[in-house]
Order: C-alpha cells, then sequence, then structure tokens
C-alpha cells in the first residue's frame, strides 16, 4: 500500500522497507491521475535530494600525500618539507567537472656548497722586491665576483736633508810656472772631505778640507832661489837693505830633490740642482785657509818654503744614491788661491816673509813670485753618507 501526504506530496513512513518500495516506485509508474501526479512529486523531491550530492562531485577532492615527502638537502640539519593542502575549490556550475587534480609535493630545497671565490691565490712576495699592492672590488655584473686589481705602489722619492759627511780620493795637480817650467811637477794623490749638513735637499753647508802631493822632477844642483825666479845676489842685497842681512848664504842652496803637497780647509756651500731622489746633481764654493809646501834637499840640508793664504774653490758634483743613506758621488775642484806669506826654514836660520819682499828681489830680472806659485785642481770619487 502506497499512500502520499497531500500536503507535502511526499511518501508517508511505514512499518514497511522504505528502500525497497522506493524501489518499486522508480520502477513502475502509476496509470491514474492521481497516482501520477504523486509520482511526479517523488521524483521531485529525490532529484531535489540529489542535488547537493552532485554538486559535490564537482569538487576537487584533496589528495593526502600517500608517501612522505623526502627532506631537503641541508648542509647542517635536515628538516620535513611540508605540505599544505589544497582547499576546496568553490563549485562552478557552468563548468564541465574537472578531473582530480593530482596534489603536488612541496619542492624539495637543497644547498649546494658554496663556490670557490675567483680571487687568485697570490704567491708569497718575493724577498728581493715587495709585490705592488692589490685591492678585491666586487664587479655587479659577474655576479658580485670578486677581481683583484693592481694599484701603483706609492714610494716617496730618496731624501737629500739631513747631516752629512763624504769622503773622496782622487788625483790633483797644479798649474802655473812653478809647476810646469822649474819644477815639472806631475798629478799625485788628493784626498777630499766635507762635514756639515743639508737643508731641505737643496743647499749643503759644513767645512770642506783636503791634501795632496804632487811629484816633481828639478835640475840638478839648480839653486834654489832660482827655482822661483830669484837671483841669489839680488835676494841677499835686498835684504841688506832692508837692514835685516841673510843668516845663510844664499848661494849655496844647490837642490838635489824636491817634494811638494798642498792643504786647505775652510767653510763650504753647495747648492743642490735635485732636492730628493735617485740622482745627485750640485755646484758649490768657498773659502778657506790653503798652504803650499816645498821641500828640498840640499847641500846645506834640509830646506822648506811654506806659502800661506786664501784660496777660493769652485766645486762641480754628480753621483747617484745607492740607498737612503749611502750615495756614490764625483767632484772636481778648481782653487784660486793667494799667498802673501812665505816661511823660510834653513838649517841656520828661519824667517816669516812677505812674498813681496821676494817679488821687489826678483823684479830686477823681469820676475814676480806671485805670479809663479801654483792654482791647484783636484777630481776624485768617493762616498757621501746622510743621517
Amino acid at each position: 500500500m502506497h499512500v502520499t501526504d497531500s500536503s507535502r506530496g511526499l511518501p508517508s513512513k511505514s512499518t514497511k522497507d522504505e528502500g525497497g518500495r522506493g524501489r518499486a516506485a522508480h520502477g513502475s509508474r502509476p496509470t491514474t491521475g492521481a497516482a501520477r501526479a504523486g509520482y511526479a512529486a517523488v521524483v521531485a523531491a529525490i532529484t531535489l535530494a540529489a542535488t547537493p550530492a552532485l554538486a559535490s562531485d564537482d569538487t576537487v577532492p584533496i589528495q593526502r600525500p600517500t608517501a612522505k615527502a623526502q627532506p631537503p638537502a641541508y648542509t647542517s640539519s635536515p628538516a620535513p618539507a611540508s605540505a599544505t593542502p589544497q582547499p576546496a575549490a568553490t563549485p562552478q556550475p557552468t563548468a564541465p567537472p574537472q578531473p582530480a587534480a593530482t596534489t603536488a609535493s612541496a619542492p624539495a630545497f637543497t644547498r649546494s656548497p658554496a663556490p670557490a671565490s675567483t680571487r687568485a691565490v697570490e704567491p708569497a712576495p718575493s724577498p728581493r722586491a715587495a709585490a705592488p699592492a692589490r685591492t678585491a672590488s666586487r664587479s655587479a655584473g659577474s655576479g658580485g665576483a670578486l677581481h683583484a686589481t693592481h694599484t701603483p705602489e706609492h714610494r716617496e722619492r730618496l731624501p737629500h736633508r739631513g747631516f752629512t759627511i763624504d769622503g773622496r780620493i782622487g788625483t790633483a795637480g797644479c798649474q802655473r810656472s812653478l809647476c810646469a817650467d822649474s819644477h815639472d811637477a806631475g798629478p799625485g794623490l788628493r784626498l777630499d772631505g766635507f762635514l756639515g749638513g743639508n737643508i731641505r735637499g737643496w743647499l749643503d753647508l759644513g767645512i770642506a778640507g783636503g791634501w795632496g802631493s804632487f811629484s816633481s822632477a828639478v835640475e840638478q844642483d839648480a839653486n834654489l832661489l832660482r827655482l822661483y825666479g830669484v837671483e841669489p845676489a839680488q835676494l841677499d842685497a835686498a835684504a841688506t837693505a832692508a837692514g835685516s842681512p841673510l843668516g845663510f848664504n844664499p848661494f849655496a842652496l844647490q837642490v838635489r830633490s824636491a817634494k811638494l803637497r798642498t792643504a786647505r780647509v775652510g767653510p763650504s756651500l753647495r747648492v743642490h740642482l735635485i732636492p730628493r731622489g735617485r740622482g745627485i746633481a750640485y755646484i758649490g764654493s768657498g773659502f778657506g785657509y790653503s798652504t803650499f809646501l816645498a821641500d828640498y834637499q840640499t847641500a846645506a840640508g834640509n830646506v822648506s818654503l811654506r806659502f800661506h793664504g786664501l784660496d777660493v774653490p769652485l766645486q762641480a758634483g754628480a753621483g747617484v744614491q745607492i740607498s737612503e743613506h749611502i750615495a756614490a758621488v764625483a767632484q772636481f775642484d778648481y782653487m784660486f788661491s793667494s799667498y802673501p806669506v812665505v816661511r823660510f826654514d834653513h838649517p841656520q836660520e828661519s824667517l816669516t816673509l812677505p812674498v813681496s819682499f821676494l817679488d821687489t828681489a826678483a823684479s830686477a830680472s823681469g820676475n814676480s813670485v806671485s805670479d809663479t806659485l801654483p792654482r791647484m785642481w783636484s777630481v776624485g770619487i768617493g762616498l757621501r753618507a746622510r743621517i
């Protein structure tokens, strides 16, 4: 028996199996008008009840991962990757049902070892020379890679200022007729030195000195006075006229050998053309005490003449700085000298005379002692030390 609720058009509950009757209602169609209306109402009710279920078939089912995802390969400590479920998609009535989408597992992040630095390993600098300085810079176009760049090494130029001492060894010679004619003098040994300081690399101020010797070849048994252009008789007459007769015989001064020497000392000023750096060049001058010594072996014994005076040297030097404190130098000197006084030492008497007195005695023969006295030159090489 099939009874319907006329108010709602739904089948009423029965003590019999509702599932079986429902299946009977779908399996056969009633033939009466009231039965057809009830059948239509049942079909509508079943369709309405089945609509949410059909809509739910359109949703993408949530897929649970069937296997545990492999943890990412971290170099420090592994951690499991999290799998986040995808939210349910909003039902789209107009779109056809979408096939079930497989939930993609979370990407596995792996950390690879950091790339090796592009900076080349620099070799240790050679002990003979320091390697030029390098700086590292980043280039944006190369992904931040470090590149080694060379920077020019700054070197301070070698200074010349400071306390200075130098010494030179070389040769010296003399000029004028006393050296060239009567004594036939040749170059000999020369020693020079300087002690002072350099101001700001430009100016040397100090004391300079030197000693030198010359070779000589005098005429054997020539009278010593005649070597200077003075006749013995004229000197004896001049001394008697001055009221100071000679205490020795001027005619007994026959020379057998001679030795010539010179020495000087005095303040010196040198102007440097290169105030700093490896090269050295300067010119200089000064003034000082100068002496010319002539020792003779005569028939009467050892006789010496010592001329005393002043000189003005002209200097020119050049060199190269070997290190910060040592330089090799070469220097040339020419001395303009004047000797107003002479000391005459004889075994029997010693006299100090003005050279002008000898000039008076020589004037009778048309000679001048002052004009025959030598002027010296020297050239030498040595070392210059700066503190």
